[in-house]
């Protein structure tokens, strides 16, 4: 239901108060039906209805009314086609010859507008927290980095710094575009596989956002890697949706079920296996970790965490 009134663009025309029998001229869609759509987002509180009108609440009208700068409708979109689950009886019993296959290009566009509505915001704040000089020449490696849109956004706090986008070359052709249709400075780009290729350079940051579900590497071997291009006084930050039960079950689970089913590693689902891969290569925690995430996902169970390699031998 939710997907088909995006697709159909519903909420664009729910900014002001309008009837379905208004409705139903501008989007040529038959009044009694659409009305009733109306009627089951309204009942889902997607929307409000007064007496005959019908209008946006305030959620949908930020992110799901193309009106809004921070719309999600096409990530959404993405994402629902992208984690489909339509054929997931023939796929558990192993009857299904169709795989899934990621976009990651498509990916990389398609996120950048969820990536303001939360996490942008948390992790800049993360990073200001750790370095509060911002004439300080920040170094930063994101690994996976995607879009770049993190690295730009901490470019523009250290005006003195610089980024490396690191990520396998079709990926990086979009990032190259992102970078330069947004005027980014100091924010480039390396090719490779953090599964397999090292990293060259010395850094104040390395990033791991929402990559860990593709390092088919052990943790303790992925970590040590990181380990040896940090700066004795750098931080590996880790962004992701880490759960504090030790029950092994990842809390992206659903998301990413589709994937899982075709083979992808589950991703480690405790933060503590995490740090106790950091602490086997020497780090340690630095400060609390915080939630925070993109609105309209699992915000409660997305968690940013620092930690600093200290005293290695």
């Amino acid at each position: 239901m939710l997907f088909t009134s995006i697709r159909l663009d519903i909420f664009t025309h729910l900014d002001s108060p309008i009837t379905a029998e208004d409705l139903s001229k501008i989007t040529s869609i038959d009044e009694k039906k659409l009305d009733l759509l109306l009627m089951t987002l309204t009942s889902c509180g997607f929307i409000r209805r007064n007496n005959k009108t019908y209008e946006n609440l305030d959620e949908s009208r930020v992110f799901l009314s193309k009106n809004s700068e921070l719309y999600l409708g096409d990530s959404i979109i993405f994402r629902e086609e992208m984690t489909s689950l339509s054929n997931l009886g023939e796929r558990i019993k192993g009857g299904s010859s169709k795989k899934t296959s990621y976009d990651f290009v498509k990916l990389t566009k398609m996120t950048i507008p969820e990536m303001y509505s939360g996490r942008v915001q948390n992790f800049v704040q993360i990073v200001n927290s750790l370095y509060v000089d911002r004439e300080y020449p920040l170094a930063v490696l994101d690994l996976g980095g995607g879009s770049g849109i993190l690295d730009i956004e901490l470019m523009n706090s250290y005006l003195n710094g610089k980024a490396v986008v690191f990520d396998r070359s079709e990926v990086i052709v979009a990032t190259d575009q992102i970078i330069k249709d947004r005027g980014a400075k100091r924010v480039f780009t390396a090719v490779g596989d953090f599964n397999t290729d090292s990293f060259d350079g010395t850094y104040d940051i390395v990033i791991a956002s929402g990559i860990l579900n593709f390092v088919n590497i052990p943790m303790e071997e992925f970590i040590e890697k990181i380990s040896k291009v940090l700066k004795t006084d750098g931080h590996f930050i880790v962004v992701g949706q880490l759960s504090d039960k030790c029950d092994g079950i990842p809390p992206n689970i659903l998301g990413w079920l589709s994937g899982y089913l075709e083979g992808l590693p589950l991703v480690p689902a405790h933060a503590g296996v995490i740090l106790r891969a950091g602490v086997q290569n020497s780090f340690r925690p630095t400060g609390p970790r915080t939630r925070g995430g993109d609105s309209g996902r699992l915000s409660t169970v997305i968690s940013l965490s620092a930690w600093s390699p200290h005293t290695r031998g």
